[in-house]
């Protein structure tokens, strides 16, 4: 059946790039405080003509006094349509938070058309850029960073911002441009956070995008226990015990993994260190278990209400611990024990119960009241 409405379609066609040739040429090198570079560029395509450009860099240190330094910095461009060079004296200050400098030079254009609209001349350049990083770089971490530059009749400004956290990263920035003819403003943002997953569990997280991740899983009590994770012996993420914190990683290489307390809390965990290899699309889980390591202050008495003196506490963090002169001990313990196991020499085993309520003081316990420790069995 044919109802007679005009049939209406649509062809979309998207080409695909015209084939082209490219080669890219850049060589540095670092004589005693100068340092001289030479790049080049050629291009040849079906759609456009063929293009190229080449030219020196240099840039001289004139006085280093950490954290300040001072510069001459230069470049030549060369190619079919000018020879563009700029010059400047360049000031910085470098220091783990802040980083700033400011380059005043010039540039000079001179054109190889006669058919261009550019003019031949000289304009004054005035550029420089500051940053700084507020607040704990393993934990959350603010950052502001501005940007200027003028060049002839052009003038650009830049603000910007980020945070940081184990979860991600997201930044704002804007751009201001004008000239003698025209000006405009842009205002952009981006966030970038991992999610991740062995097909067993997910982990949201990482400061940066990689390839591979690995997953820091940090179980037990005290809940909230702060630790260091360091990977290839630094520093890179802090967590707590009851988190789980994903640490993007580069691929093809060998990482170490260890985690290390970082508060006042005397805690009980394996010490090790891991090493791992990861390729693209690898996610490795390590599980840390830890537990709180309580010292218990008291003294000991047999049935009989006399000091245990030859005897050994035997569930003991740190093994057999020998009892003191007049029943007193001192000693660690994984986690809080219910009772004190005891060996007297020559007399057997016993066991003194402790009390259903006792008062913990950042990890120590100082019993009021002596224990007696009864005959097992």
């Amino acid at each position: 059946m044919v109802d007679g409405t005009p049939q209406r379609s649509t062809n979309a066609f998207t080409p695909l790039p015209a084939p082209f040739k490219q080669a890219n040429l850049n060589l540095s090198y670092d004589l005693r405080g100068i340092d001289l570079g030479f790049r080049a560029n050629w291009r040849e395509s079906d759609s456009d003509d063929e293009s190229w450009s080449f030219g020196p860099d240099i840039r001289v240190s004139l006085l280093t006094r950490p954290p300040y330094r001072i510069e001459f910095v230069g470049n030549s461009t060369m190619s079919q349509d000018e020879t563009l060079t700029r010059f400047g004296i360049e000031f910085s200050f470098l220091d783990a938070r802040t980083n700033a400098s400011v380059n005043l030079g010039g540039s000079y254009d001179q054109s190889r058309r006669p058919t261009t609209s550019s003019e031949d001349g000289f304009d004054p350049i005035v550029e420089g850029n500051a940053s700084h990083q507020f607040g704990d770089p393993q934990g959350h971490e603010f950052g502001v960073n501005t940007s200027f530059r003028g060049e002839g009749d052009e003038r650009q400004l830049q603000l910007g911002g980020d945070y940081e956290s184990q979860y991600g990263k997201i930044d704002v920035n804007s751009l201001f441009n004008r000239n003698d003819n025209s000006s405009s403003r842009t205002l952009s943002s981006n966030f970038d956070m991992n999610v991740v997953s062995n097909g067993r569990f997910i982990a949201i997280g990482g400061r940066e995008r990689r390839e591979a991740a690995i997953v820091v899983d940090i179980r037990g009590e005290p809940e909230g226990a702060p630790f260091d994770i360091l990977v290839n012996q630094t520093v890179n993420s802090r967590s707590a015990v009851g988190k789980t914190v994903v640490i993007p990683v580069n691929t093809f290489q060998t990482h170490t993994v260890s985690i290390a307390a970082s508060g006042r809390e005397l805690l009980s965990y394996p010490e090790e260190i891991h090493e791992l290899t990861l390729y693209p699309g690898n996610v490795v889980h390590l599980t840390w278990d830890v537990a709180q390591v309580i010292v218990i202050f008291g003294k000991l008495l047999d049935p009989g209400g006399a000091p245990i003196m030859n005897g050994y506490i035997t569930n003991s963090a740190d093994g057999n611990v020998p009892i003191e002169r007049g029943g007193f001990f001192q000693t660690e313990f994984t986690g809080l024990p219910e009772t004190i196991d005891v060996t007297i020499r020559g007399d057997g085993n016993c066991r003194a119960a402790l009390p259903k309520k006792v008062e913990k003081i950042s990890g120590f316990i100082v019993l009021e009241d002596d224990l007696t420790c009864v005959p097992e069995g």
